[in-house]
């Protein structure tokens, strides 16, 4: 998604490991993996709620 286009700001290369939140919340959606150098065309990042990402997160805490 590209974040500058919903005016939340860029998202950049340097961001790695940060939180993609829902909008408007501090609910956690995604860990954020990557960006491009102009912070604004491309982001990426890993959802948390696969059963994949809930199975490795789930071995370090409390999952709802």
């Amino acid at each position: 998604m590209n974040s500058d286009a919903t005016g939340e700001g860029g998202t950049c290369f340097v961001d790695s490991g940060g939180p993609k939140f829902v909008p408007e919340t501090d609910m956690i959606v995604a860990v954020q993996s990557g960006g491009d150098r102009i912070c604004r065309a491309e982001s990426w990042a890993h959802r948390l709620d696969t059963p994949q990402a809930r199975a490795f997160i789930g071995q370090f805490v409390t999952l709802p």
